[in-house]
């Protein structure tokens, strides 16, 4: 992850991190990204549960 965010950086982007899937729904939820990428084995809530989650979400707002 270290290098893929030094590498988003290099290029001039954003990039906010976040250490549970909680917290990665919760930023979603604050913020707009053009990218998110999670870690299967998050701690608490794993990417993939958080990524339904957000998805759960965009559906319920549209």
């Amino acid at each position: 992850m270290m290098l893929i965010r030094e590498l988003l950086r290099r290029r001039g982007h954003s990039v906010v991190e976040v250490t549970t899937g909680t917290a990665a729904v919760q930023a979603m939820l604050d913020e707009t990204f053009d990218l998110l990428l999670t870690d299967i084995h998050m701690p608490g809530m794993d990417g993939i549960e958080a990524a339904r989650a957000i998805r759960a979400g965009e559906v319920r707002a549209a």
